[in-house]
């Protein structure tokens, strides 16, 4: 039964049926098996396998490198372990009282502030629902979005009027503005921006992270402020990543865009460019844009990652405290779903670490501590 299981779930990746969950665990163990130039020897189907990576190389670009997942990634698909992990293995871990403990991962949760001061769960908005203020009407959709549309026409926008979305850690949100540019904001983010754009510019101010696809207007260019700094951008997708006390990384998808500190000159980016402040300067490079983009697409994608970071990420993703006072120095590889509730993201870590970090949760405090075992 556990071979057919498994079969059935590459069947299911390619028809384009998996969840991101799936899709990351096949991907990763299919990419592990490329880097390592073999197959399973437990299960046969090495037809279904060629298809699968014929997908695969379909939609990463041919530039996309090869990842070795890490250790938890590769014992998935190895005999019975495969069927326990994905179907049978608890989902929580316990504290020292001995009490059941696991927390649930992020969700379409998000505030949306008026200029008036007036608030707005989204979270409790019906899909379909409207809302009328200050000359829009905000329409809630599926998927944990928001969609702008401009109701008074007659009047000139008034460009003092700004709308602020707030997503609180364990929360994430999507909002099309006004000019139909789609916002994909994560967790722990605010995204401040006027209700009716001017008939000059269309100006947004960021604090945290987000993937913008902006619609292209030639004649009123698109601002993004965040940190000290200032991107213009015309008709372009790209990710900014500005949370405070971290390094600022701007990574531009497609299009155009250059990005300044306030005082200093323009820097022009590319595409596949990205550009790291450090210094009051900028460190262009070229990313790995399914790294950059993982986040939007349900996915964490650690490419020789340090456990610090990691744990920042997953601070903001499942809104818990990590408390330690000495970390190992780890780096980590591997996809996996941001669908997993923490207890088995923490299980692959301690896995992929040889078990020189352990993780304790708890669910009431909502914090983990963790135990450097080296």
């Amino acid at each position: 039964m556990e071979p057919n299981f498994v079969k059935e779930l590459i069947r299911r990746y390619v028809a384009g049926r998996c969840t991101a969950r799936e899709r990351a665990i096949v991907e990763s163990y299919y990419l592990h098996l490329h880097a390592m130039g073999g197959q399973s020897g437990e299960i046969d189907y090495t037809a279904v396998g060629k298809q699968l990576w014929n997908t695969i190389n379909k939609e990463k670009r041919s530039s996309y490198p090869m990842r070795i997942a890490a250790i938890m990634l590769l014992l998935l698909f190895t005999g019975s372990f495969a069927y326990y992990y994905l179907v049978q293995m608890p989902l929580v871990r316990e504290d020292t009282g001995g009490r059941m403990q696991d927390i649930a991962p992020a969700e379409g949760r998000a505030t949306l502030t008026f200029a008036s001061g007036e608030d707005i769960d989204l979270a409790t908005m019906v899909i379909g629902g409207t809302v009328t203020a200050e000359g829009v009407q905000i329409t809630k959709e599926e998927n944990g979005k928001i969609r702008y549309t401009v109701k008074d026409t007659r009047n000139r926008p008034n460009t003092h009027i700004y709308h602020t979305l707030t997503t609180p850690k364990g929360g994430q949100y999507q909002v099309v503005l006004q000019d139909s540019s789609h916002v994909f904001v994560n967790a722990g983010s605010t995204l401040r921006f006027s209700a009716r754009f001017s008939d000059k510019e269309r100006r947004v101010v960021l604090s945290g992270e987000a993937y913008f696809d902006v619609k292209a207007q030639p004649e009123k260019p698109f601002m993004v402020e965040v940190g000290g700094q200032q991107l213009q951008v015309l008709g372009t997708a790209f990710n900014v990543f500005g949370y405070l006390g971290e390094k600022q990384v701007t990574t531009l998808v497609n299009g155009k865009l250059q990005l300044k500190e306030y005082g200093q000159h323009w820097t022009l980016l590319h595409p596949g460019d990205q550009a790291v402040l450090s210094k009051h300067q900028y460190v262009v490079k070229k990313a790995d844009l399914n790294e950059v983009t993982a986040w939007k697409e349900g996915i964490f994608m650690f490419n020789q990652v340090e456990l610090k970071t990691i744990l920042r990420e997953l601070e903001r993703w499942y809104d818990v405290k990590m408390e330690y006072q000495h970390l190992p120095k780890l780096e980590f590889y591997g996809e996996l779903s941001r669908e997993l509730k923490l207890s088995k993201i923490l299980h692959w870590l301690e896995l992929a670490s040889g078990n020189k970090v352990h993780f304790t949760i708890n669910k009431e405090r909502r914090s983990v501590v963790v135990t450097n075992k080296q």
